[in-house]
């Protein structure tokens, strides 16, 4: 069953919705949306794309283990097509 997490509960700046059958698909939207914003311009998602590019091996680890708790906690969503 997939999950929705935004880019906020990934410590992104805004409320875009990710959904995803795994935590590594959601990171990867995650990664990708970032990207994009930042490639668009937009402040916020570029601070977040310098972090991530030059990240603290401790920071990270940090992130990765809240980011995986936000995965278990999140609630389970149908995937309309699998309707």
């Amino acid at each position: 069953m997939a999950k929705a997490l935004t880019c906020r509960d990934m410590g992104g700046p805004c409320d875009e919705e990710f959904v995803g059958e795994s935590m590594d698909e959601i990171m990867r939207m995650g990664e990708m949306h970032v990207n994009e914003m930042s490639e668009a311009g937009d402040e916020e998602h570029i601070r977040v794309k310098e972090m991530m590019d030059s990240p603290d091996p401790e920071m990270m680890q940090k992130w990765k283990e809240e980011f995986a708790q936000k995965w278990e906690n999140a609630p389970e969503v149908v995937d309309v097509e699998e309707v």
